[in-house]
């Protein structure tokens, strides 16, 4: 591996971790809104009117009451995801190796009726532009 490459593949590693982390709030950046300092996302008042603020959300206050029926309804979605995945020809799951989940490949949609007059207008206007790198430029 030739020292840039790894210094590149380092700095990418960090910049994803760092990131990750921004993300999930273990770390902050000082003065920014979206990723201040959790504290700050609670009302000053939470500790105090706190049942008032799960009341006008209504959630219990009990983490169990919260946590229990999203878990039984993961777990029968799960059940279902699981009865179903016999079912589904075009899926593979592999027991062992690289490639583990495998999909068949699907038949192509037909193009849309539009489409050719849309390039045909485009090409006279613009000459040879991929509409994929035209539509790129203008997102």
């Amino acid at each position: 591996m030739h020292r840039g490459s790894c210094a590149r593949s380092t700095r990418c590693a960090c910049s994803k971790r760092f990131r990750e982390r921004l993300r999930c709030k273990e770390i902050w950046v000082e003065g920014a809104d979206k990723f201040r300092n959790p504290e700050q996302d609670l009302p000053s008042d939470f500790v105090e009117r706190r049942r008032q603020y799960y009341a006008e959300l209504s959630k219990p206050l009990d983490a169990t009451e919260f946590i229990e029926p999203l878990r039984a309804e993961m777990a029968g979605e799960l059940r279902a995801l699981q009865e179903a995945l016999p079912t589904c020809d075009w899926l593979n799951i592999s027991a062992r190796g690289a490639g583990r989940i495998t999909l068949s490949p699907l038949e192509a949609d037909p193009e849309p009726k539009n489409l050719r007059k849309l390039k045909n207008e485009i090409r006279t206007r613009w000459g040879l532009v991929p509409l994929l790198d035209m539509l790129k430029e203008t997102g």
